[in-house]
């Protein structure tokens, strides 16, 4: 019964798939703007959105919503790509980039270990000052970039490694995780070298395995990928992600929880979850293509960086706000997608007014001076 059903999933998505993908790397939107490329400012919008949602959802839920209730996994699995889809972006830059010199790639990753200082002093509740996230794992890539970037091109007899490299990097935490490990474990260093080991292995973003989305997103930008069938793996990946969703529920286990027991956890980030975000990142990739133009998803994309250091300040202040008033499910709810839409007309607003007064100007002026 419950394989009738997968094999019914699996052709509607081979339908959809081989309907509507278009070669992954090599026909990405062409539209530019201000010298931009819309499509990929549309992905970065909606990956900060997603951010903020998720992070919105995580600090104002409702003492009533457990974690396995279908809402919360709803909210995980989407906000759960926020992330991915930001290094696979950073990866795709990178990659595509064939004039950024070292020196420029030092002072951009300078400049986002002192944002991630920012940010983890904006939420103390939640971090050490020098607790190493998201940015620190792009800034740690920008030091990096000159040998993950070499291993894109290697090659074997004529055979290229990268997808050996890729496997090596999606088996990783099955054995170098810490998947009991409390959040203060993977947030708090206890020296130089506690540090750089959350920052490698263990932390709430580490190198190993989330390099995986930036040797991708540079493959695709390089089009490395083109002689692969998209359209056979992105079905795979569907498929892989469907029976990660049938095991839970034939054996009873949560599908999806940020840390803990469950088929994908994002801390750690699990075989699972890698797979199904690779998945999402390669769907959302070509419905962005087929979507219009908005201009206040192109201007959150412009400064994904500002925004991701702002959206944290309400947290800081009102991180407790909902147990306090007992808010009930309908008004979190509320107060959660309000505050996520709220970016979308500061986007506008910001652009219009003040387009050049943003971390992401600050960065490109300091680094234009090499």
């Amino acid at each position: 019964m419950v394989l009738k059903w997968v094999i019914g999933k699996a052709k509607a998505c081979k339908y959809f798939v081989m309907q509507s993908i278009i070669v992954w790397g090599s026909e990405v939107g062409n539209t530019i703007h201000d010298g931009r490329i819309i499509h990929i400012d549309q992905l970065r919008g909606i990956a900060l959105l997603l951010m903020i949602l998720v992070h919105a959802a995580a600090t104002w839920k409702p003492s009533q919503l457990h974690q396995e209730h279908v809402l919360a996994i709803f909210v995980a699995s989407l906000g759960g790509l926020a992330a991915p889809l930001f290094i696979f972006i950073f990866g795709w830059g990178i990659g595509r980039s064939k004039n950024t010199s070292f020196q420029k790639n030092i002072i951009r990753g300078l400049v986002l270990f002192f944002a991630q200082f920012l940010v983890n002093l904006t939420v103390p509740h939640l971090f050490h000052p020098f607790s190493p996230g998201v940015l620190t794992l792009i800034a740690l890539l920008y030091f990096f970039a000159p040998i993950w970037l070499y291993t894109i091109n290697l090659s074997f007899k004529n055979i290229p490694l990268w997808p050996v490299i890729c496997c090596i990097l999606l088996f990783t935490p099955m054995f170098i995780t810490l998947p009991d490990a409390t959040w203060s474990q993977r947030t708090i260093p206890e020296g130089v070298v506690s540090w750089l080991h959350l920052a490698i292995f263990s932390g709430t973003y580490p190198i190993l395995p989330w390099l995986i989305f930036a040797i991708i997103g540079g493959c695709v930008a390089q089009e490395k990928t083109s002689k692969i069938n998209r359209n056979y793996v992105i079905l795979s990946g569907l498929i892989l992600s469907l029976c990660f969703f049938i095991y839970a529920l034939h054996f009873g286990k949560t599908y999806a929880l940020p840390s803990g027991e469950a088929v994908l956890t994002f801390f750690p980030a699990n075989v699972p979850f890698l797979i199904s975000s690779l998945t999402g990142i390669g769907l959302l990739w070509v419905l962005v293509l087929k979507i219009p133009e908005f201009t206040g998803l192109i201007n959150l994309g412009r400064f994904t960086l500002t925004y991701y250091i702002i959206h944290f300040l309400p947290f800081r202040f009102w991180h407790d706000i909902d147990e306090k008033h007992t808010w009930s499910m309908p008004v979190s709810f509320s107060v959660i997608i309000i505050y996520t839409i709220l970016f979308w007309p500061l986007s506008l607003l910001h652009h219009r007014v003040a387009p050049n007064y943003s971390l992401e100007a600050w960065m490109k002026r300091l680094s234009s001076r090499q």
